[in-house]
């Protein structure tokens, strides 16, 4: 079986876990703050993330069935988007909060892997890209 498709159940799971996540984060947001503009925006953000890990999970269903590695290359650049929009929301709620040093932390923690591996599968060279795709598909 080729290395992608082995990973696929345990991301699946994760996507779930985060969708899970920030699903609750709306509903404590919503629930135990003030209304304001960036709460507004910290909801958006949370129900944009919610909507990239159940795509990218349904993603993943889907390029098991086409057999397809794109698509699944495809669901880590929701998943990395996903997580690094969550990231952002904890920011802010915590900056909001008047935790404001330590809201630093996820905005910084989004960087390294997140954002990064969500640039370089968007914007890699058709050659690094392919070189990817050979290792993820060789036999395990």
């Amino acid at each position: 079986m080729p290395r992608w498709k082995t990973g696929c159940d345990g991301m699946i799971a994760v996507n779930s876990i985060f969708a899970s996540f920030s699903g609750a984060l709306v509903a404590v947001v919503v629930a135990f703050t003030t209304r304001s503009l960036w709460v507004h925006i910290c909801v958006g953000l949370l129900l944009v993330a919610f909507l990239l890990f159940v795509h990218a999970a349904e993603s993943i269903t889907d390029a098991l069935e086409q057999d397809d590695v794109d698509i699944y290359l495809g669901s880590h650049i929701k998943y990395n988007l996903g997580v690094v929009l969550l990231l952002i929301s904890l920011a802010l709620i915590l900056f909001f909060q008047g935790y404001r040093l330590i809201s630093s932390i996820p905005v910084v923690g989004s960087f390294y892997p997140w954002l990064r591996d969500a640039y370089w599968l968007t914007f890699s060279s058709a050659q690094g890209r392919q070189e990817y795709k050979n290792e993820i598909l060789r036999q395990d």
